[in-house]
């Protein structure tokens, strides 16, 4: 079980969560002083597309996983390394985690990886990460395919948000997949969460291509590009979702 320490420290800040999505959270001025006409078009159609028709499109990305990570150090006394799933039944009572013991005893989440940094001896973000299959919400799931692997469930407490915590968090489960055989990480933004595309995009992450759902009452439609389908990413209703995570993990 790998553990990187460090010897400094750093302060701490506030930030907005890294999932918003600008143009359906913010007006439509705001977004478009701060991207442009263009951004704040789309943003406020797809804002519309969204509310009345249940469209969701997204837009996917891969990196290269890193075996040798350069990162500054974390705070003296700060650890990042993975957690163990019997560790996941104690971390269960901490109501701010969000993870619930339903979650905890799910298929999906006792085959993952969970990768978490430790402020002593108390998690401050964490993520989790898989093979194959996993949960998206309302009843759509996520499946991609060798050599990806995908992240599916990440938090960062308020008080630590700013200090990009995710990032340890990522590139410790890199060093872990690479053992699997894997080489790329895949993920998806929502086409008008512009902040977090322009910081994607400066990382270096390859645009894979668009995939999304229409979700019209019930009955879900999913599709994708040519991009996507080459890279084995896509969104899908499983007939029966617990048989599904069952066999995929077995």
């Amino acid at each position: 079980m790998r553990s990187w320490a460090s010897n400094t420290s750093a302060s701490t800040t506030s930030s907005t969560r890294h999932r918003t999505r600008v143009g359906h959270d913010e007006s439509f001025s705001s977004t478009r002083q701060r991207w442009g006409l263009l951004h704040a078009l789309l943003g406020s159609a797809m804002n519309r597309l969204e509310r009345c028709f249940g469209l969701h499109v997204y837009r996917v990305r891969a990196r290269p996983l890193v075996t040798a990570p350069s990162l500054a150090p974390l705070p003296i006394g700060w650890t990042v390394r993975q957690v163990r799933h019997s560790e996941l039944v104690r971390l269960s009572d901490d109501e701010s985690l969000g993870l619930s013991l339903k979650f905890v005893d799910d298929p999906i989440s006792a085959k993952a990886t969970m990768t978490a940094v430790f402020e002593g001896e108390r998690i401050v973000s964490y993520a989790f990460a898989t093979l194959g299959g996993a949960p998206h919400g309302d009843g759509i799931w996520v499946h991609c395919e060798a050599p990806f692997r995908y992240s599916f469930k990440s938090y960062t407490r308020p008080s630590h948000r700013g200090l990009r915590l995710s990032t340890y968090t990522s590139l410790c489960s890199d060093v872990l997949f690479m053992r699997l055989g894997c080489t790329q990480a895949i993920s998806y933004t929502n086409i008008c969460n512009f902040a977090s595309i322009r910081t994607e995009a400066s990382k270096g992450n390859r645009y894979i291509g668009i995939a999304g759902h229409l979700s019209i009452g019930r009955l879900h439609l999913t599709f994708r590009s040519p991009g996507c389908r080459r890279a084995g990413f896509r969104f899908f209703t499983p007939i029966r979702q617990e048989r599904y995570a069952l066999d995929k993990f077995a």
